[in-house]
């Protein structure tokens, strides 16, 4: 279907029939994101993608690789022909021009999490990152999102070997496999009888 019209943002929870609310989840509070029933278009058949989000203008000076996680929690099924997702972009601040859309599908519930390399070349650009819904004809769209995370992705230095829980060098591994190489060689070799 062909856009017709954009409208928002509005600050989130709201609470008056679309968008989202917090809601009682599985674990606690949770961020319930959902359709706007309160359009008409649902009423016309037509398709409507809402979006709950974030937003900053990123600096170079944060410039590396996040991570955006969270859980997903399934209150009803999806109705017909909906689909819900979270994502992450980039925008344009001049065009707004998408320059990077990434998403991951929240249909199924578990953990979820979209990663981003974040360079020079977004420097000054919209960063967004949130959830999305697209449903029609008031069909159920609502998923709570729960332990919402966007940071630093958590990259340390590479695993090590482990042998009965200590780790050991890799160094110190080839050495070990080559002196049993060795031992293994000399001591199958036939002996000389004297």
């Amino acid at each position: 279907t062909a856009y017709e019209y954009g409208y928002g943002p509005f600050p989130a929870p709201n609470q008056d029939g679309g968008f989202s609310n917090i809601t009682a989840g599985n674990t606690g509070l949770a961020l319930n994101v959902f359709s706007n029933y309160a359009d008409d278009v649902h009423a016309a058949g037509k398709c409507l993608e809402t979006s709950v989000f974030q937003e900053r203008i990123f600096s170079l000076a944060d410039a590396g690789t996040y991570d955006f996680e969270f859980d997903v929690q399934i209150p009803i099924a999806l109705g017909t022909g909906v689909s819900t997702y979270g994502f992450i972009k980039l925008l344009d601040p001049v065009t707004f021009a998408t320059d990077v859309f990434l998403t991951v599908d929240t249909a199924s519930a578990g953990d979820k999490s979209i990663r981003i390399e974040l360079d020079a070349t977004a420097d000054g650009k919209i960063l967004q990152w949130g959830f999305s819904t697209v449903a029609s004809n008031y069909e159920a769209s609502g998923r709570w999102y729960d332990n919402v995370t966007f940071a630093p992705a958590a990259i340390g230095p590479p695993v090590l070997p482990l042998i009965e829980g200590i780790p050991i060098p890799s160094w110190a591994l080839l050495l070990m496999v080559g002196m049993l190489g060795y031992l293994g060689a000399t001591r199958l070799r036939p002996r000389k009888k004297a």
